[in-house]
């Protein structure tokens, strides 16, 4: 196969068409990046084997491998596995994806142990997701265990507890008639989505110091409870309603003291409207 010419591509200055002969017949045969084209001294009346074009092609797109992985790596650190998933997606043969990943590594810009230290400190320092959570992730992101292992002992306990007091702080605000429980209920919840242990979150509560208002939450059962009696009251006997009432308010968290207490003054108002 003797080449016939060589063109540079419209869109792409850095790669050039190459055409050969087939029974005298000029047709485009492959492309290639300049630094193959210069590496092999490809030109005009050279004549190539299969086995030449093989090598051509293979060194090709190692090189196009390279340059996707360069230009991937350039806005943020990467995994090797995030790189491997990466080029081939982009149908790049495994070969080139290994030489690809070989060459990230020998140059310092893939460290799989380093990525995971980095990622840990910057969640620690985000004050927002806890080691179970950024275990997962790193997980996901095909870090080994014994590095994630590693860089996970960098959120000792200590820092794990006054990372939950922060969020307990940030978040710690009763909604409108939430009952003490159904609030306290809600932020550990929210602490646990977000990867911090139940022992953890149980250390951070007293930290906090989060204040809640008796008063309000007399506020909230009354107002609750007004609310349960509208939606039963057609439905049931006086003595039903109130049981319902008592079940609704305890399942919304408050403290059967306090309903009680709620339901003997509000009988003690209606006697007294009557007279």
């Amino acid at each position: 196969m003797i080449i016939s010419k060589i063109t540079t591509q419209k869109k792409s200055s850095g790669r050039y068409n190459i055409y050969t002969y087939v029974k005298d017949i000029e047709e485009y045969a492959f492309s290639v990046d300049e630094s193959i084209l210069v590496e092999w001294q490809l030109q005009k009346g050279m004549e190539l084997t299969d086995c030449d074009i093989e090598h051509i092609l293979r060194a090709d797109n190692e090189r196009k491998a390279w340059e996707a992985t360069i230009q991937y790596i350039t806005k943020t650190m990467k995994t090797e596995y995030e790189i491997k998933q990466y080029l081939h997606k982009k149908d790049y043969t495994n070969e080139a994806v290994l030489a690809a990943v070989e060459r990230a590594k020998s140059y310092g810009y893939l460290d799989d142990k380093e990525y995971a230290n980095a990622f840990v400190r910057s969640k620690i320092a985000a004050v927002n997701k806890g080691p179970v959570v950024i275990q997962k992730e790193l997980e996901e992101k095909g870090v080994p265990a014994s590095y994630i292992d590693q860089a996970i002992s960098q959120f000792t306990l200590d820092k794990q507890v006054a990372a939950a007091v922060a969020i307990l702080q940030k978040k710690g605000k009763q909604k409108k008639n939430e009952s003490n429980i159904a609030f306290k209920n809600r932020l550990t919840q929210t602490l646990i989505r977000k990867g911090y242990s139940h022992d953890v979150v149980q250390e951070a509560w007293p930290r906090a110091e989060i204040e809640v208002s008796e008063e309000e939450e007399k506020v909230a059962v009354a107002s609750q409870g007004e609310k349960a009696f509208n939606k039963w009251k057609k439905k049931y006997t006086s003595t039903q309603l109130e049981r319902k009432v008592k079940e609704t308010l305890y399942r919304k968290g408050f403290s059967l003291s306090l309903i009680e207490n709620y339901l003997r003054e509000r009988e003690q108002d209606e006697n007294g409207e009557k007279i």
